[in-house]
This record gives structure tokens, C-alpha cells and sequence, in this order.
């Protein structure tokens, strides 16, 4: 997915003008604990408090531009106005925030972002990920299924399970990219067999329930495109009891990691760019320096990801069966231990994906290849921790709900015995 550690550049991306109101039924409550719920048309989203705030943004019609800039005004830092801008786009895919005038959908999954060929250019020239897909789906598809392939793209998922024999491919995908998708079906004989649908698959009703969910719906941090949101919904209303799912398993891991001041100091309110904005300005910023974030986030490209100093072998963090789970919410811990002294200021996040017995596709640099699509999340911290050979460190993982994840924090670090 594309880098959103930077708000402003990403909400930039996507149609200018374009005027969103809250949608009419909507409603939101605070529950115990401070967590919000917001209910539209028997659709439920829980959040932080950056989904009421969205709410009352755009509560009478305002230009997405505007409405961000305005948030923007009151906000404490990037990742505040980042988790706004991410409240935002999922209460479009919830149905509860609306273009004025149109009622269709066009942030989120199917915004123009995804629509750009470029994006599924990387995905296609992205070998190792798409091949071990296309592996899993001919390893799994019997002759006769019926398919479901949610966030079909281009169409390639949905081709390789017709070539394995499915009587029916239920393709689906909000953005326009489903034209592409028909088109790609025609021309590999298959549009008799696949059927392509251009809506969310949360408000997609089909003639038959279906043997096999496919879907491609992983983003940089693996929960970010709202899988868990709609392979719980597409069980409970699109497939046949004990259907199989691909991926049917993902699994979180964390390691330590220190990243390079020169880039940490992109992230962060500083000494040295206080005194380079007061030069620029004639302004003192320097009391910014007190208001940074406890964590922030950097996406890497594997390459870069690769350079980085590892200090520990991965730690299992947290561990879902999208088969079986129920909770859109994750939230669990993991031990790191360090394999080498040095000074750590990050934990690099990677996930592993179980596509089918014997075939797993993973984002950690040395598996995923130079090629790889996903970029990496780096979670900082401050100040660094230094750890030697042998050191426990645990680690928390927290995703909380269709918003964004919360990161991956280091809890406490018990030293090795002398």
C-alpha cells in the first residue's frame, strides 16, 4: 500500500472537491473505556475518538480538503492527523460518511489510488507475492467451487481459480479497476465463468453461497484495508458453513531494530529543525520539541528495510485464524530476544500469510524479495533502549478495529542473567 505516514500527501491523492456529509441513520455512542461505536444501516464500527470527530467535521457537507485542513488546525502531531484522515476513510467504507450527491463510495479500497494502474503494476511485477497467491488459490480450488474473491483488482485471483476448475468466481471490487478486471476475464475465455461486481463487498448480495474466499486484501500493516472487516462479514452471509478461506491464517511478527537518526529525525519535532525553521522564519518553534508523539511510524521499502540493524530474531506477536475469529479488535504481546548489544529505537513489523498447506507468503525482507509490493512499519520510539545479547524484550501489538493499527510497543526489557 502507499506510505500513510504522512496524511496530508495521502488525503492530497485522493478527488479534490469532493464533498462528504455524515450519512443520514447514522448514529454514534461513547462505551466504557472511552471507545466509540457508530452504527449505519445494521453496520457497526469501533474506534477511538477520531470517529466522532470525523462525524462532526463533516456533519453538514464539507469539501474532504477543507475538513482535514480544519482538523488539522486542533491536531497534536502527524499520527493525530493521520488517525483523523484514517477515521475518515472508514467511516466511507461503513456507509456513514457520503459524497454529497451521489451516495457512491470513493475513498478507501477503490479511491483513485487503487485505481491507478501503477498500483496494480507493483502488485503484477511484485513476483514472489503474486505467484505464491495464484499457488495457493490452484492448491486449494476443487473443480466445481464456487468462488468468492473479494477485492479482485485486476483479476488475475479470480482467473486462476476459474483455470483451476471453479464453476463460478463471484469477483469483487469497489473501484473502477473492475472494468479491467471483466476485460481480463474475456480475454483468458473465462467471463461465462467469473462474474465481476463493482460494490463493496459488504453490501453485495449473491444467488449462492460459496466454497472458497479468496482475497487480496492485505495492506502495509496487515489489518489496514479492513480484512478482518470483511472476511467476517462475507462468512457470515456469503459462504457455505466450513468453506475455506485464503489466507486462512496470518501471523504478526516484531523485531528489533535501530533506524538511523538522520530518519527518525524526519518524524519528530527537533532541536536542530526548531533552529533551521527560526533561520527560515523569524518564528520560534522550539517549544514544538514538547510535543512529539510517544511512537511514530515509517514505512521502508524491503530494500531499505534490509539495511536496517537487527537486533533480535522475530517475535510471534499476534496470530489470527480467519476462519474462525470473531473479533475485529487485536490485541496481544510477544518476547523478542536480543541476539545482538546495541541501542534499539523501533520494532520493523512483517507478516506471514498461510495461503494453502505448504505455501505461505511473508513481507520480511529476505522473503519477499527486491520486488516487494508491501512496505514495512517501522515503529519508533524515544528514548532508544539499549539491549544486550540475550535480553528479553516484550512487545505489545494493538489493532484497533476497521481504523488503523496501533502499532507495536515495547513494554518492558528483562536483562539476561550474567
Amino acid at each position: 500500500m502507499n506510505d500513510d505516514s504522512d496524511p496530508i500527501p495521502a488525503a492530497a491523492r485522493l478527488r479534490r472537491g469532493l464533498v462528504l456529509r455524515t450519512a443520514e441513520g447514522t448514529s454514534a455512542r461513547v462505551l466504557a473505556g472511552g471507545a466509540v461505536e457508530v452504527v449505519v444501516a445494521g453496520q457497526r464500527l469501533r474506534g477511538r475518538s477520531e470517529l466522532l470527530a470525523a462525524l462532526e467535521v463533516f456533519s453538514t457537507g464539507c469539501p474532504l480538503q477543507a475538513g482535514i485542513a480544519s482538523y488539522g488546525k486542533r491536531a497534536v502531531g502527524g499520527r493525530d492527523l493521520m488517525g483523523f484522515t484514517a477515521a475518515v476513510m472508514a467511516l466511507e467504507r461503513l456507509g456513514a460518511l457520503v459524497p454529497e450527491g451521489t451516495g457512491e463510495a470513493t475513498l478507501g479500497r477503490g479511491s483513485r489510488d487503487f485505481d491507478d494502474p501503477v498500483f496494480h503494476i507493483e502488485m503484477l511485477d511484485d513476483r514472489v507475492r503474486t505467484e505464491r497467491f495464484i499457488a495457493g488459490v490452484r492448491a486449494t480450488v476443487r473443480p466445481g467451487d464456487v468462488v468468492l474473491d473479494i477485492g479482485t483488482g485486476t483479476g488475475v485471483l479470480a482467473v486462476a481459480a476459474a483455470q483451476a476448475g471453479a464453476r463460478r468466481v463471484h469477483a469483487i471490487d469497489v473501484g473502477n479497476i473492475a472494468a479491467a478486471a471483466r476485460a481480463v476475464a474475456e480475454c483468458n475465455g473465462m467471463d461465462g465463468r467469473i462474474e465481476v461486481i463493482h460494490a463493496w463487498s459488504a453490501r453485495v448480495e449473491l444467488p449462492e453461497r460459496c466454497d472458497v474466499l479468496v482475497g487480496e486484501i492485505m495492506g502495509n500493516e496487515p489489518f489496514a484495508e479492513g480484512v478482518l472487516e470483511s472476511f467476517l462479514d462475507a462468512r457470515k452471509r456469503l459462504l457455505k458453513p466450513g468453506a475455506t478461506v485464503l489466507p486462512s491464517r496470518v501471523r504478526v511478527y516484531g523485531r528489533l531494530v535501530r533506524v538511523a537518526a538522520e530518519r527518525v529525525a524526519q518524524l519528530r519535532f527537533g532541536d536542530a529543525a526548531a533552529r533551521r525553521w527560526q533561520a527560515w522564519y523569524d518564528i520560534d518553534l522550539s517549544a514544538l520539541t514538547r510535543f512529539n508523539a510517544a511512537t511514530s511510524v515509517c514505512y521502508l521499502p524491503a530494500a531499505q528495510a534490509a539495511e536496517l540493524e537487527v537486533l533480535s530474531a522475530p517475535a510471534l506477536l499476534a496470530e489470527v485464524d480467519l476462519a474462525t475469529f470473531e473479533c475485529t479488535s487485536v490485541r496481544s504481546s510477544g518476547t523478542a530476544r536480543a541476539t545482538a548489544s546495541g541501542s534499539c529505537n523501533a520494532v520493523l513489523v512483517t507478516f506471514e500469510l498461510e495461503l494453502s498447506p505448504g505455501v505461505v507468503c511473508s513481507s520480511a525482507p529476505a522473503e519477499a524479495g527486491e520486488a516487494a509490493h508491501w512496505l514495512l512499519p517501522a515503529w519508533i520510539f524515544d528514548p532508544p533502549l539499549p539491549v544486550a545479547a540475550g535480553d528479553a524484550v516484550e512487545i505489545e501489538y494493538a489493532r484497533n478495529d476497521a481504523i488503523a493499527s496501533d502499532g507495536a510497543h515495547v513494554t518492558r526489557r528483562t536483562r539476561a542473567a550474567p
